[in-house]
């Protein structure tokens, strides 16, 4: 479906809409590549249907049990493109992890880990046999599933415990043709690159066109949101001096990314407005739960490695304050006043 030039809109969102009505039936009487097949051309194309993914959710053992390595990995990437917390559906891919490790080439492999990351799923057993397959891992691999690789290490935190892994994938990494790189792969070396740091492991230096590349496409393009606006103008109003997107060191190369929100640079104090792409979904009605999405797990844990204190605001929190400016003050105030900060 995703494949096709759908020029009749109508039509396509027709077909969506039938299968999301009759999603019980369909993953029942289907098989796990059908399935597979079907979640992947929702997530490609940016269709949310809670009612199919539940049912993934719901028929996760024998989806994975079932399932080759391909339809598992197109079946959790699905889920984490979109959003969807499945924990049925992980867990059982850690069930089966040596089979899947063991039968799948790099792309499965490297599209599964990322979901894992994407979603903050953490998966120690997965990550853990693939240091074993490193060699096959490198062999006949693209840069993109490299690079999915060394990202979904670094962004669950198992880069220092699977060393080996890491450095071998960040060398076959750099020394790849970077002349068509995409943003995507630039943004997930430096990112990498800056989680590491953290950690204290110095990686192998980039060459100078990677470097510029790499420097280039991360230049700061954030925009303050209406309510980021707000909050800075009331904790201002309380007496909290800061600055709005600090770099996270003092000699940062690499413009907005992992940019603070609101910070207190001399205290280390950081304040983070997390907004409805923060968290995860529900894979049973498709709203936004209050579960933190890997990037803003590993954000906060590599900001408090870095030394900062780290105050997260949750936009729900917010949405309940914000329509009344006494309100909003007395908010900001409790949550500083949790986090041990004096004004």
């Amino acid at each position: 479906m995703a494949k096709m030039n759908l020029r009749n809109h109508r039509t396509s969102s027709t077909l969506f809409s039938q299968v999301e009505n009759h999603a019980e039936w369909f993953v029942k009487e289907g098989t796990p590549q059908n399935i597979a097949n079907t979640v992947w051309a929702f997530a490609t194309l940016g269709v949310e249907s809670p009612k199919l993914f539940s049912q993934v959710e719901k028929h996760a053992e024998w989806l994975v049990r079932e399932g080759n390595p391909l339809d598992v990995a197109n079946t959790v990437w699905a889920c984490a493109t979109l959003g969807f917390e499945s924990p049925k559906l992980f867990s059982q891919l850690e069930k089966h992890a040596e089979r899947l490790v063991k039968e799948g080439n790099t792309q499965n492999i490297a599209n599964t880990v990322w979901a894992c990351a994407t979603l903050g799923v953490e998966s120690p057993t997965l990550f853990a046999l693939m240091e074993a397959q490193t060699e096959k891992l490198l062999q006949n691999s693209k840069a993109q599933e490299i690079c999915n690789i060394c990202y979904a290490l670094a962004i669950s935190d198992f880069g220092k415990k699977n060393i080996k892994l890491l450095v071998d994938m960040w060398n076959r990494a750099v020394q790849m043709n970077v002349s068509s790189s995409s943003k995507e792969i630039l943004c997930q070396l430096a990112q990498v690159e800056a989680f590491m740091k953290a950690d204290r492991i110095d990686l192998e230096e980039p060459p100078s066109e990677l470097r510029l590349r790499m420097v280039s496409i991360v230049k700061n393009d954030n925009t303050a949101s209406r309510s980021h606006t707000q909050i800075s103008e009331m904790l201002t109003k309380l007496g909290f001096i800061h600055e709005n997107e600090v770099p996270p060191f003092e000699e940062w190369a690499m413009g907005g990314m992992l940019a603070i929100d609101m910070a207190r640079q001399k205290q280390k104090i950081a304040i983070e407005f997390d907004g409805p792409s923060h968290y995860l979904k529900s894979v049973r009605t498709g709203d936004v739960t209050r579960l933190e999405n890997g990037a803003t797990k590993a954000k906060r844990r590599f900001l408090e490695r870095v030394g900062w204190k780290v105050i997260n605001l949750n936009y729900q929190d917010w949405i309940d304050v914000d329509h009344n400016k006494s309100e909003g003050i007395l908010f900001l105030k409790k949550k500083l006043s949790d986090a041990g900060i004096k004004l």
